[in-house]
């Protein structure tokens, strides 16, 4: 261990460990001089989330540099003390166990070109104190990486989202319909699991659908105090099913182009499997990261004339079950790297080692933990359990573009990060309109407590009812990961001139999860021109992947509806 006065080292029984595990290791401590004047031996574990964001300040010619750090757990032990102060010379041997805290995330990182990176680290490290405080040589000191796989689990469910039309438009023209809707086995997977994907629909068209493709994508979000965000995806999975010679695919030139028709063709479906990926990482969603997947299936269209490609979305998580070992790809980049060397691997003891040994030290159970633990965050719809789970929904996306090369892209919005959900309800019904329950504002849990709410309160200004339920983070939660009709179904708890108000708070508390889908699904549910639009212009910004989608919001609009958008776009953005 060298010549030094004093050399500590901590080691560990192992590289990775699952979250809830009994961990073992112990502290070697040489003194190679008389003596060392010491107090005790101390043990910390920390773990944290980082954030660093790099921008580009192409007017300046400069890079800016933003960061952002949130302690998960940080935890401190004595695991051996010297009444007298000074410790003589010798090699000493501290082993001990500790049972690591239940809940805590997965061991990440994830880097950009742009050197932004985001990343979910834990240390161990061991000091040797002196009586008035640390001892002042660094080696008197040691430290090394932990790497945790998280353990915490959500219920399987398989998911159905019921086949929906949906109108196909070239150049502000009717087209007519497809019709397309989705299954799946499980709403959360393994990493090297196989996923089976359903898929029913039709095309009532005089479109042709290539192929559907399914894509299982990932996508981590990571953001600054100070209003910075990065976002980096990719596709998991990725699969092309060829459909046009299929004969509920095959275009009808004939077909009349409303939205109320009667199909002369039956549903087809489609199955297919996908492989998750070893290195996919878990689902989560922490202070000042996420880590989100979602499943899609797209019905391909021409890529011109600005068509619409329909596409059922849904989101689904990752997680690991015990029989699954931890990748290298915690510590993964955009690209699988080797996993980091541990501190340890590189420790050789001397050939004159021949130390005192301590008892083993069974140090005390923490329940510490200041994160969110990695539930994953899928709100799709079990097939028997509608109550638990609200209805996903088929809705249109942008015009059909080859997205083989999922790049890197920024979200505008400022909001609390995390990832576009889809899941969405039933708008309500004449029935829950008499709901006469009595609901107390920060008792207000989900989504539809929120509409009985509204709905009860209908004759007061949304802005007010919304204020009372300010700070209550359970429904703050619910509503990040409402669906686009479940959005819609909440506007139509109001009077029409609260819409556009409600919409902006509900599209300030999704956040990243708020997306172009709600947008357009708020353009196609609402009736009345002018409330739709006051809504649309008021929410639309907050869109996540506006910069991406936006053709998708304008393709839906008339000459005058559009010439309006876009100028209040261009305002907004000034």
């Amino acid at each position: 261990m060298g010549n030094a006065p004093v050399k500590l080292v901590v080691h560990l029984d192992g590289k990775t460990f699952k979250s809830g595990q009994r961990i073992s290791g112990r502290v070697y401590l040489n003194i190679n001089t008389v003596s060392v004047n010491a107090r005790a031996i101390q043990l910390e574990f920390q773990g944290n989330e980082a954030a660093y964001i790099v921008k580009d300040d192409a007017s300046n010619d400069r890079r800016t540099h933003h960061s952002a750090n949130h302690t998960l757990i940080s935890t401190t032990f004595q695991l051996a003390s010297f009444p007298n102060g000074r410790i003589t010379r010798g090699q000493y041997e501290y082993p001990f166990e500790w049972v690591l805290p239940a809940h805590l995330p997965s061991s990440m990182m994830c880097n950009k070109i742009s050197d932004s990176r985001c990343e979910i680290k834990y240390f161990l490290k061991a000091t040797l104190q002196s009586p008035s405080g640390f001892f002042s040589s660094s080696a008197a000191d040691s430290s090394v990486p932990v790497t945790i796989a998280a353990t915490t689990t959500v219920p399987e469910s398989p998911i159905r989202l019921d086949p929906e039309v949906v109108p196909i438009r070239s150049c502000c023209s009717n087209k007519g319909m497809i019709e397309l809707g989705m299954d799946t086995t499980t709403n959360a997977a393994i990493p090297g699991s196989v996923v089976g994907i359903g898929m029913e629909g039709r095309n009532e068209s005089v479109m042709e659908v290539s192929h559907l493709r399914v894509t299982w994508r990932e996508t981590v979000t990571w953001w600054t105090q100070d209003g910075n965000r990065e976002t980096w995806t990719q596709a998991l999975c990725d699969r092309k099913i060829p459909v046009n010679s299929v004969p509920s695919w095959i275009p009808n030139q004939h077909v009349h182009r409303q939205r109320n028709y009667n199909s002369l063709k039956e549903l087809c479906r489609i199955t297919t499997e996908l492989h998750i990926p070893e290195h996919a990482r878990d689902t989560y969603s922490g202070s000042i990261l996420e880590v989100g997947h979602s499943l899609t299936v797209r019905a391909v269209t021409p890529a011109f004339c600005c068509i619409t490609s329909p596409e059922c979305y849904t989101l689904v998580s990752i997680q690991r079950d015990e029989s699954v070992a931890p990748a290298a790809t915690y510590y993964s980049e955009v690209a699988p790297t080797a996993p980091v060397p541990s501190a340890y691997s590189e420790m050789v003891l001397p050939p004159d080692w021949s130390p005192v040994e301590a008892e083993v030290v069974v140090l005390p159970s923490s329940s510490e933990y200041n994160g969110t633990a990695p539930v994953a965050t899928a709100r799709a719809i079990p097939m028997d359990e509608e109550s638990a789970y609200p209805v996903a929904a088929a809705v249109a996306s942008a015009p059909s573009e080859d997205e083989s090369e999922l790049a890197p892209s920024s979200a505008p919005t400022s909001s609390s990060a995390s990832y576009a959900s889809v899941a969405a309800s039933a708008p309500p019904s004449e029935d829950d309109a008499e709901d006469s329950r009595a609901f107390d504002p920060q008792q207000v849990c989900t989504v539809q407590d929120l509409q009985s709410l509204l709905k009860q309160n209908r004759n007061q200004r949304a802005l007010t009812v919304m204020n009372t339920c300010d700070g209550n983070k359970v429904l703050q939660d619910s509503v990040r990961r409402m669906g686009p009709p479940e959005f819609v179904a909440t506007l139509e708890c109001v009077m029409d001139v609260d819409k556009a108000a409600l919409g902006k708070v509900l599209a300030e508390w999704m956040g990243s999860y708020f997306t172009c889908r709600h947008v357009l699904n708020v353009v196609w549910s609402l009736p009345s021109p002018s409330i739709r639009l006051d809504v649309v212009v008021a929410i639309a910004p907050f869109a996540s992947d506006l910069m991406e989608r936006r053709s998708m919001i304008e393709q839906e609009l008339d000459p005058k509806e559009l010439s309006t958008f876009r100028k209040c776009m261009k305002s907004s953005s000034g």
